[in-house]
C-alpha cells in the first residue's frame, strides 16, 4: 500500500471529527432537557454554545481540507446550518421546548463567530511561527512562550 504524502490525511477520522461529533451529541442531549434560561439571556446561551461548535467545526474541516480553504469553510458552514436547523426542529417536537427562528439565528451567529475566531487564531499562530521559528524565542504578542537561555 502506498503511503499518503500528506500526513494530515493519514490521521484517523476520529482525530479530525471526534470532538465535533461528541459536542453535537452534547448539544442534542442538552436540547432534550427541560432547561430554561433566565429571562432575556437565551440568546447569549445559544450564541456561546454554537460559538464552541463553530470552533470545533472549523478545526475538523481545516484538518480534512488543509490545502483547500474554501472547501473547509463550505463544509463548516454547511454543517453549522444543518445542525442548527435539526436542533431547533428537534426542540419543536418536545412538549417542554419550542422551536424559534431567533434561536436558530443566534445559533448561526455563534457558530459563524466561532468559525471566524478559529481562522483568526490560526492566522496569528502561523504569523508567530513565521516571525519566531525557534519556539524558545518570545515575542511581545505571545509573552507566554519561554525566553531563550542565551
Amino acid at each position: 500500500m502506498a503511503q499518503s504524502s500528506n500526513s494530515q490525511n493519514s490521521r484517523p477520522f476520529f482525530y479530525h471529527w471526534g470532538l465535533v461529533i461528541i459536542y453535537a451529541l452534547l448539544i442534542f442531549i442538552l436540547s432534550a432537557m427541560p432547561l430554561s434560561a433566565p429571562q432575556g439571556t437565551d440568546w447569549f446561551f445559544h450564541t456561546c454554545e454554537y460559538f464552541v461548535w463553530g470552533l470545533l467545526l472549523m478545526r475538523g474541516a481545516g484538518l480534512t481540507y488543509p490545502w483547500k480553504k474554501l472547501h473547509a469553510y463550505f463544509l463548516a458552514f454547511s454543517l453549522l446550518i444543518i445542525l442548527s436547523f435539526l436542533d431547533e426542529t428537534f426542540q419543536g417536537f418536545l412538549p417542554y421546548r419550542q422551536k424559534e427562528l431567533k434561536d436558530f439565528l443566534f445559533d448561526l451567529l455563534g457558530g459563524g463567530l466561532g468559525i471566524f475566531a478559529y481562522q483568526l487564531l490560526r492566522y496569528f499562530l502561523n504569523k508567530h511561527k513565521k516571525l519566531y521559528p525557534n519556539s524558545q524565542e518570545v515575542c511581545d504578542v505571545c509573552p507566554f512562550l519561554p525566553k531563550s537561555s542565551s
